[in-house]
């Protein structure tokens, strides 16, 4: 029943290739605004036949999986039939277990809004001569996403984060905020080592959008990326990948990272989220 699909789909694209009259009517349109027919004819040729072979029996397509232009492409058998014919009834069950909640994120275009100002009088120890230092933290969903920093200087850093901490009340208060905001932190001048009494400049923006919606945050159960390759419970994918034996397996071919992966996600699809940014030297 699966192949009468394909032999369907294939006949749909002979008709609408071979279409007499206008399309002004049509559903489906074949224009370079709407369906070209390059690609038409393209999938028809090319993809359909493999298609159609995937639901008779393996089939095997060497691709770069991992989307990394430095590693070799890899032959991966497919098979669209097991992963059809007998569905799993709980596709989360396909993956290593995870929860899910809600989040709130701004929808919509987004307005930046920045503040700044100076933190006097913070007192720094300083183990050798300096000429700079400069810390950002990067917050996403309310939480921190990344940090930077030049010349780390443990007091430098805590009176920062204490301000930060100080400051994010307002933030939270604001029921426009998309939790994304930008903190920076500066001192510019030449400190020799011993104890010093700056000022501290800051700069900060963060973004408000007039909608707000919910985004889901995915939280796998495993802490580290050994322990979640480890917990694929079905790394076939319920026989759509039959030569995967483990999740070890499932990373290598399409290139989950140990240095890319986190135990919790947001998945947004909003267009608010770009991060907003803060010169080093000012707003």
């Amino acid at each position: 029943r699966f192949t009468d699909a394909v032999d369907d789909i294939d006949a749909a694209i002979t008709s609408l290739l071979n279409e007499p009259h206008s399309q002004d009517q049509d559903l489906l349109l074949t224009d370079p605004d709407h369906l070209a027919v390059a690609d038409l004819l393209e999938f028809q040729a090319d993809d359909l036949p493999h298609i159609r072979q995937g639901f008779e029996e393996d089939v095997v397509h060497t691709e770069n999986w991992d989307g990394y232009s430095w590693t070799p492409d890899v032959a991966l058998t497919v098979n669209l039939l097991d992963f059809f014919s007998a569905p799993s009834a709980d596709m989360k069950q396909l993956l290593p277990p995870y929860t899910v909640t809600l989040e709130v994120s701004g929808h919509g275009d987004a307005e930046s809004v920045r503040d700044d100002g100076v933190i006097e009088g913070v007192v720094i120890d300083v183990p050798y001569t300096i000429y700079e230092l400069y810390y950002s933290v990067n917050f996403e969903y309310g939480e921190v996403d990344y940090t930077n920093m030049w010349e780390y200087n443990e007091d430098f850093v805590t009176a920062a984060d204490e301000f930060i901490a100080s400051y994010l009340p307002t933030l939270e208060a604001d029921p426009a905020w998309t939790g994304t905001a930008y903190f920076s932190f500066s001192y510019w001048g030449n400190l020799e080592s011993g104890q010093h009494t700056i000022d501290m400049d800051w700069n900060m923006s963060y973004q408000t959008a007039d909608t707000m919606v919910h985004v889901a945050r995915i939280t796998w159960e495993q802490q580290s990326f050994a322990d979640w390759a480890a917990a694929w419970p079905h790394p076939t994918v319920n026989g759509l990948l039959p030569d995967m034996t483990s999740g070890t397996d499932v990373c290598t071919v399409f290139g989950f990272m140990e240095e890319d992966w986190e135990q919790s996600y947001v998945l947004d699809w909003s267009d608010t989220h770009e991060p907003p940014t803060v010169d080093p030297w000012g707003p």
